[in-house]
């Protein structure tokens, strides 16, 4: 191909093993209610989900300021932020100076545990500035969460349908990451 030998030639299949995530999604109750305790949550509010690095261009902090937006309009809900990175710090810190929001912070969970966790939230968001695809996208879709993410994702034109299995946004919008998590 194109020059190139055989030998440094190799398949990456960049791909969910989609009957995995939803078939390890399923939980009873239970599970679910045992599953929202270790992340913090100890009632029926919703869980807004964010996993993924802690970094600047996955804007994570974008979704606290939204969360406090929608605290003052009356819409009240639990942020999980599940991850690990550069802006963890500053993130508690942002929590802290939020008393009143209902803030999260499980830790990373590796690939195996992704899939109860998507399920013991409702709504996945990726508020991301850019993203070549964004496989998360497709793990959180196969344990049936809604997503709301920013359109600069490229999974996003495929995937997200706007008031069918989510909402999108520009990035760094914070008003319409509110707007999009409020439909």
């Amino acid at each position: 191909a194109m020059g190139v030998p055989d030998r440094k030639l190799f398949d990456f299949p960049f791909t969910v093993d989609n009957d995995r995530f939803m078939s390890a999604a399923i939980m009873t109750d239970d599970e679910r209610q045992a599953f929202r305790g270790r992340l913090g949550v100890h009632d029926e509010r919703p869980i807004v989900l964010f996993a993924s690095k802690f970094t600047p261009g996955k804007n994570p902090a974008h979704l606290i300021c939204a969360q406090r937006m929608l605290q003052a309009r009356g819409r009240d809900f639990h942020l999980v932020l599940a991850g690990a990175g550069e802006m963890e710090t500053e993130l508690r810190s942002l929590a802290t100076a939020n008393p009143d929001l209902s803030i999260h912070f499980p830790g990373f969970f590796n690939q195996s545990e992704l899939p109860r966790l998507f399920g013991a939230c409702d709504i996945f968001s990726l508020p991301a500035r850019a993203e070549a695809w964004g496989l998360v996208i497709n793990e959180a879709m196969c344990a049936g969460l809604p997503i709301v993410a920013s359109q600069e994702i490229g999974a996003v034109t495929d995937l997200v349908r706007q008031g069918v299995n989510g909402a999108t946004h520009r990035a760094g919008d914070i008003d319409g990451i509110a707007e999009a998590l409020e439909m």
